[in-house]
Formats: C-alpha cells, sequence, structure tokens
C-alpha cells in the first residue's frame, strides 16, 4: 500500500505561508495520526512553526535545529500520541528535492525520533516553488519509501516530484527503499 498524508486547507495555508516567508531555508513540523485502518494513511492535526531563534545555523541553503527545539518537538507528539511531519522549505526556482546534507540528516534523526515515538511513522516534504518531495518512514527508521500522495483536505491532490527516490536509488541502490 502507498503513503498518504491528508493535511486542512488552512493547516496547508499556513505552513507553506512560514515555509517561504523569508529569504533562508525554514521549517516546521507537523503533528499526524494513522487513520484508524491504514497506518500509512497520516492525518495531520496540528502545525508548529519554528521561529528563527530556534536554529543554530539558518541560511538561505542551510538551516540546523537546535536540541532544545528537537527534544520540545517529540515531546509535543509524545504527549499527543501522535506522529511528527518535518517540512522545510528551499529557496529557488528549481524542483523540490531533498539534498544529501537532508538526506544525512534524516539518516541520523528518524531512528532517534522512531525510538523516542515507540515506532510511529515519521515523515519529512521539502518544498521548492516548483512542488514538493517527501518521504516516509512506515515500517522502520532505516526504510523509507516515496509517498503517494498530499491530499489537501475540500481543495486537491499533490504529487511529489520523486527526485529524491530516484537519486538515492542511483547513489545507494535500493537498500534505503522500502518494498
Amino acid at each position: 500500500m502507498a503513503a498518504h498524508i491528508t493535511i486542512s486547507s488552512e493547516l496547508y495555508r499556513r505552513m507553506l505561508e512560514h515555509l517561504f516567508s523569508g529569504r533562508t531555508e525554514e521549517l516546521a513540523f507537523l503533528l499526524a495520526t494513522p487513520s484508524e485502518n491504514d497506518r500509512e494513511t497520516l492525518c495531520v492535526s496540528d502545525l508548529f512553526c519554528v521561529p528563527s531563534r530556534a536554529f543554530s545555523i539558518q541560511t538561505t541553503y542551510h538551516i540546523n535545529l537546535g536540541d532544545e527545539v528537537r527534544a520540545q518537538m517529540i515531546k509535543w507528539a509524545w504527549d499527543n500520541q501522535a506522529s511528527l511531519i518535518e517540512a522545510h522549505s528551499h529557496l529557488g526556482d528549481f524542483d523540490a528535492e531533498f539534498s544529501p546534507t537532508d538526506i544525512a540528516g534524516l539518516d541520523d534523526f528518524v531512528p532517534h525520533v522512531w525510538w523516542r515515538l515507540q515506532g510511529r511513522p515519521y515523515a519529512a516534504l521539502v518544498f521548492s516553488q516548483r512542488g514538493f518531495d517527501a518521504l516516509v518512514w512506515i515500517k522502520s527508521p532505516k526504510h523509507f519509501q516515496e509517498l503517494a500522495v498530499l491530499h489537501i483536505a475540500g481543495l486537491r491532490d499533490e504529487h511529489p516530484t520523486s527526485l529524491t527516490m530516484r537519486s538515492v536509488r542511483q547513489r545507494r541502490g535500493l537498500r534505503y527503499y522500502a518494498i
């Protein structure tokens, strides 16, 4: 089965406004719970827009979130018995794709979050002016899969660029792809 994320049009609008609010990369976290009958469908319930003061580094092409905020986000998800979804922006007029630095950061961060949230799914989204790409960890913190669709309730379905999966397959082979 393919992974899906469902979000309200209001939360989606607020997230995008934040992600493209300045001249640097921005970050937001979403709380989500699996659908009652499908663990691979994550339903977004809340949004946290990360303020600039929370970063140890924030530039046009790189962000690094401080440890305190990482811990707060994990606690937020734990307290709400939810999964976390991270969303960040890449500035520029190009198709969305996670950078090699993004992938390296996710390789480090996802297993920690997975362990702290006792195996709850995790997802990461990256947005550019030309769309988004997304990865989802459903079955294991070591193996991600591509998101099939981002359903914006009441509006439309959006599909990822899939550029990250193509790049990862070329660089690393299929070992990170969940089958």
